[in-house]
């Protein structure tokens, strides 16, 4: 979803959460992230692109390993793919193990039409996987998904889906993008 797609309701909703956030350590890097993202929210995405280059040179590799990753969705956004990969593999250095990163750069194969190459990048998330990464094994799901059905392999793609989401039974969120995989096959 785009930002602009966002309805009031919920825009109105995420900024408050994000200012709550903001109040509890203002000086925090991460409150930068949150206000990036409020600036995105009210389409100021110039004063949130500033932010997160600041943010790209932090002392802290997990914040720049963040930064490199909005960084990259906004040029992936943008349709910036060469742009988009480069952050992504400079976070992905970053990271302790394949991960969020390596799907990002997955959905760029995807888009190329490049799919053995984002099929190696997903197994190698897949294989990485702990109990505590249910975000990233939800972007894996939804990455995976998008590969198979693209190969007409729709049957796979809830397959995968099924078994991530049976891996990770907190995340409501796979329920949704099964039953929007089995819409799509009805």
């Amino acid at each position: 979803m785009d930002y602009a797609d966002i309805p009031n309701d919920l825009r109105d909703q995420l900024v408050a959460q994000f200012e709550e956030r903001i109040a509890a350590d203002p000086a925090s890097p991460w409150s930068d992230f949150f206000r990036s993202e409020i600036d995105l929210l009210y389409a100021r995405k110039g004063e949130a692109e500033d932010r997160l280059e600041d943010l790209a040179i932090h002392e802290d590799p997990m914040v720049r390993c963040h930064a490199f990753q909005a960084l990259g969705q906004l040029r992936q956004a943008d349709g910036k793919l060469d742009e988009a990969m480069t952050l992504y593999q400079r976070a992905a250095l970053l990271e302790g193990r394949p991960g969020y990163s390596l799907v990002r750069q997955a959905d760029i194969h995807l888009d190329r039409g490049e799919f053995e190459h984002a099929e190696r990048l997903h197994l190698a998330v897949l294989a990485s996987l702990e109990s505590s990464d249910g975000v990233i094994a939800l972007a894996l799901a939804e990455s995976m998904g998008r590969a198979l059905a693209a190969q007409g392999r729709d049957a796979e793609a809830l397959e995968a889906i099924k078994l991530l989401g049976s891996r990770y039974p907190d995340l409501g969120e796979f329920d949704a993008l099964l039953e929007q995989y089995h819409s799509r096959r009805q």
